[in-house]
């Protein structure tokens, strides 16, 4: 699986260097990383003729690529390169997940000083939505992590299929970890199937940050989890997870050597 390495790393003074250890990193993930600076400039362009065939080249690595893991950390002030922007975009019109990474995950008016209306020095609203980013990228990108190196293993959790859950042979109890999300988990204890009585068990649990929890099938159904503080929405990529594993749980929840002695009807049960 190939990823496209955006980011404002190409303005670095060690660019080449540190896209060489960005590369290293996503081959030890099981990934081949893409990165701008593979393509060498034709001889004899300069200038805007020069920029355009750069341009040319990373769109084509983009649209090569099974997803991009983008640097959005701030870059000449407090907003991530508009280039690796401009690339997100593309991406995500193309359907490719984006895995970003930054050092500060608070929200923006944690971020950028404002003053008591919520402005900031040169007098325009900074967003409320408590997101690190604009709402563009915040709400598009398949998962967001404080490093480059959390970038890519999350990527490569996402991307290769053979991950340990899928293929592990079941056992009475499981955990599964959203590849996007690692706040976020699923549990399964065949000790909490009841077939007689399913609605008694709790075999199929989700849980996530800040205590929220609930059972798949609730929070697959409703796209909503318990807490103290009251119902909380899970995010887009945890949702497009949590529909993923519908399978594995089914096979979970139906295996006989789940199935105590009194065995229910066929079909899934997820409590």
């Amino acid at each position: 699986m190939k990823v496209y390495l955006a980011g404002p790393d190409v303005f670095r003074t060690d660019s080449v260097t540190h896209g060489t250890m960005l590369k290293q990193l996503c081959e030890s993930a099981g990934l081949t990383g893409l990165y701008p600076l593979d393509n060498c400039i034709p001889d004899g362009l300069e200038g805007a003729e020069a920029a355009a065939w750069i341009c040319q080249q990373n769109m084509a690595m983009i649209a090569e690529a099974d997803a991009v893991i983008a640097n959005l950390s701030p870059f000449r002030g407090h907003e991530p390169d508009s280039g690796t922007v401009f690339e997100v975009g593309v991406a995500v019109a193309l359907g490719k997940p984006v895995f970003a990474y930054f050092d500060d995950h608070s929200p923006m008016r944690e971020q950028i000083p404002t003053d008591t209306s919520g402005r900031c020095e040169d007098g325009l609203f900074v967003e409320d939505f408590d997101l690190p980013k604009n709402l563009m990228l915040a709400c598009q990108w398949a998962g967001a992590s404080a490093t480059a190196v959390q970038a890519i293993q999350m990527a490569s959790n996402a991307l290769i299929p053979t991950i340990t859950a899928r293929i592990a042979p079941m056992s009475k109890k499981q955990t599964l970890v959203c590849p996007t999300d690692s706040r976020y988990r699923i549990e399964l204890d065949a000790s909490e199937i009841y077939p007689d009585d399913p609605g008694n068990g709790t075999p199929a649990m989700v849980y996530g940050p800040k205590g929220a929890s609930g059972t798949y099938e609730c929070v697959l159904d409703n796209g909503e989890m318990d807490s103290h503080s009251g119902a909380v929405e899970v995010p887009p990529s945890v949702q497009r997870w949590l529909d993923d594993m519908f399978d594995h749980v089914s096979d979970f929840l139906d295996d006989p050597d789940n199935q105590p002695e009194a065995k229910a009807s066929s079909g899934p049960r997820m409590g």
